[in-house]
């Protein structure tokens, strides 16, 4: 699977609510990955506007991953 094959399904600005997303969604058996938290954990020590963690998933489960999470649609 390559990283082109993945779509974000939403942000977070709080390492705890990007992680619990992965939790909930790896225990549905959809795959996922955060994307620029290390940067975000790194930056927002200095800087809070340093940007937002991404969550990623396979573009197959993204649909089913926003239902989950209670995402909108759009």
């Amino acid at each position: 699977m390559f990283m082109d094959d993945f779509a974000q399904v939403s942000v977070y600005h709080s390492i705890s609510a990007a992680e619990l997303a992965v939790s909930v969604l790896e225990a549905e058996g959809i795959k996922c990955y955060l994307s620029d938290y290390d940067t975000f954990s790194i930056g927002a020590l200095c800087d809070p506007d340093i940007g937002w963690i991404k969550l990623m998933v396979n573009g197959r489960d993204l649909k089913r991953a926003k239902e989950i999470l209670g995402v909108a649609a759009g």
